[in-house]
């Protein structure tokens, strides 16, 4: 995984990228597998094994009107990518109900065939970044998170060495604080109508390790921040009763915020960071909302 220190560093990747990685920026006439092969060339090493990235659905030598970014291309997604005539959805979670969208369970159920079907009548291609984007420096979902949280000093690093994630993780360093201060910190900043908190609320605060998405339920991604030191363990979701379980009888702190909640930031940088590099192609992004009603 690259790493980019100072103003300078992070300019001159950018140059680079607009210049030897994409083929394609400033050209009009697009197509899809224009889009997949930048996709490619940001993180080669993703695609050297099993990957979840790559067509959904759709010819890859569709031209693109517009590209709709989102995190999940959900049926509402769907519709207001319709309204928006675009024609290709980035997405970063599956489109088809499965992580590897394998349809095979689905073939015959309504409701993936609806969803299918309107996809195909709209000429739509889905294409899905996830394992590319995950760790992708400053624009990708860990990194976003963390802006997004107003986390910008690292106090350590480790390194994760796993089949399903590879790259360094971050423990961030903050003003001492309580937990409770803290946990309204992060409600406020991520305009979250409620959030799920384990721990004291008095404890002192001072050491932030992330789990967004769905890594915050790996037993081990939680158990390496608290070895290297994170007061806090912020997550996007978490099984209650394995790992919340043992927070609670390790007193250790917890703050969950959702998996939708917790990648929302990454997939808008998405948006930003292809808008750079197809200036010519209408980019816009979609939230796909949180499934919950909170009452």
């Amino acid at each position: 995984m690259f790493e980019f220190k100072g103003v300078f560093s992070k300019l001159l990747f950018i140059l680079l990228s607009l210049i030897v990685i994409n083929p394609t920026y400033g050209q009009d006439n697009i197509k899809a597998k224009d889009v997949d092969k930048f996709v490619r060339s940001l993180m080669p090493e993703v695609w050297e094994k099993r990957t979840v990235d790559g067509y959904k659905i759709g010819d890859p030598e569709t031209e693109i009107t517009g590209i709709a970014v989102t995190w999940m291309a959900t049926y509402e997604v769907i519709e207001k990518v319709i309204e928006n005539k675009c024609n290709l959805i980035v997405t970063h979670e599956p489109t088809f109900f499965n992580h590897r969208d394998e349809i095979e369970d689905f073939k015959n159920d309504p409701t993936y065939i609806k969803k299918r079907k309107l996809l195909e009548e709209h000429n739509i291609v889905v294409y899905r970044i996830h394992d590319s984007w995950d760790l992708y420096p400053e624009y990708g979902i860990q990194d976003s998170f963390a802006k997004q949280l107003g986390l910008s000093k690292i106090a350590t690093q480790f390194s994760q060495n796993r089949p399903e994630r590879t790259g360094l993780n971050s423990i961030f360093e903050i003003e001492p604080t309580t937990l409770n201060d803290f946990a309204r910190i992060v409600k406020q900043k991520m305009g979250h109508p409620s959030l799920r908190v384990v721990g004291d609320l008095n404890n002192k605060i001072k050491k932030i390790g992330l789990g967004f998405g769905g890594w915050g339920s790996s037993f081990s991604i939680f158990q390496d921040c608290m070895r290297s030191g994170a007061d806090v363990y912020v997550a996007g979701e978490m099984t209650e009763w394995s790992i919340l379980r043992y927070a609670e009888a390790a007193g250790k702190c917890v703050i969950v915020v959702g998996h939708t909640r917790s990648e929302t930031a990454g997939m808008q940088n998405c948006a930003n960071f292809l808008s750079m590099h197809f200036p010519n192609i209408k980019i816009i992004f979609l939230d796909a909302g949180d499934p919950y009603i909170y009452f």
